[in-house]
């Protein structure tokens, strides 16, 4: 990640730097020009009379001119660049320093969040433990598994606003989705998919199904959404996995927007990362990611995901 950082300011202050010596040569022949004309005045005027000594007062000040307007104008740019230079590399390390604060923060904050959430379903299955109090742990439950969900989200999109990368492999699809409702048991899943190989990162697949999962658990109106997953070839390289839950209770969104980095609907309870993870990840394993309403429903939300077939599909 530091190598790609490093490479990325080598070669912007490399152009700056050529830009620089462009200019500078510009004005260097733009100096010579201007001297030469000079020096072609004063011979006319000459040549039309003028005593050699007035000539010569009048090629001296022309010079003066030329090489103090082009001091300035070369002094001026220097500056000008330069503080550009400075305040970009300035810029740069404080977003470094808050990126990885930022990153260690949510870092941490992981361990107390698995604890609370490992304490709290012990709670929950001791059978003497009272009803109302067991209602209070729920609760602490869900706000714990939310801000994981939220701890997550930020974590990966430091890493991948820092440049991260992705272990793309050929991935059995159907495998992959078939193990999802063992660890998402409050949601019901319809599948139709066939027995095909993409190209993926296993644990961005894991982010981009959370999120989907995190969006319809927030927005459907039964506690116990529904997810149809259905898969299609495309081409010969390509094929389309569409989920669409079960009926939203959010049904004024700006499709434009979409998968925009914190863009939020106008009753959105998220960070407006969620959508911009999905969207990124796919683009990282050169695949697509397309958000939508259902034409068929006023509620059903629609994510249209587009992989590069592996090298083991038919």
């Amino acid at each position: 990640m530091k190598g790609i950082r490093l490479k990325n300011t080598k070669i912007l202050v490399s152009l700056h730097l050529i830009w620089m010596a462009t200019v500078s040569l510009i004005a260097g022949w733009w100096s010579h020009l201007l001297s030469y004309q000079a020096s072609e005045i004063v011979d006319l005027k000459i040549k039309l009379g003028l005593d050699a000594q007035s000539a010569e007062i009048l090629r001296a000040r022309t010079e003066r001119m030329v090489f103090w307007e082009s001091a300035f104008f070369f002094s001026v740019l220097i500056l000008i660049s330069g503080a550009v230079l400075w305040l970009y590399l300035r810029d740069l390390k404080r977003n470094r320093s808050i990126q990885g604060f930022f990153a260690s923060l949510t870092h941490e904050l992981k361990t107390p969040l698995t604890s609370i959430r490992l304490q709290s379903e012990t709670l929950l299955d001791r059978p003497q433990f009272p009803a109302k109090e067991k209602e209070l742990v729920s609760k602490i439950l869900v706000d714990a598994e939310r801000l994981s969900v939220q701890v997550e989200r930020a974590l990966e999109l430091a890493r991948i606003e820092g440049g991260g990368g992705l272990n793309v492999q050929s991935i059995p699809l159907k495998d992959y989705f078939e193990q999802l409702p063992s660890e998402y048991k409050d949601v019901t899943f319809k599948m139709q998919l066939e027995a095909i190989e993409v190209q993926a990162d296993r644990h961005a697949l894991d982010i981009i199904l959370r999120n989907i999962v995190d969006n319809a658990q927030k927005h459907t109106q039964s506690k116990h959404p529904t997810l149809t997953i259905t898969g299609h070839g495309v081409d010969t390289d390509s094929y389309e996995v569409k989920i669409t839950d079960n009926g939203s209770s959010v049904p004024e969104i700006d499709e434009k927007k979409l998968g925009e980095l914190f863009h939020r609907g106008s009753r959105s309870q998220g960070a407006g990362v969620g959508l911009y993870l999905i969207r990124t990840l796919m683009e990282k394993m050169s695949g697509l990611a397309r958000f939508s309403k259902s034409a068929h429903s006023t509620g059903q939300f629609v994510v249209e995901l587009y992989f590069r077939r592996g090298g083991g599909s038919p």
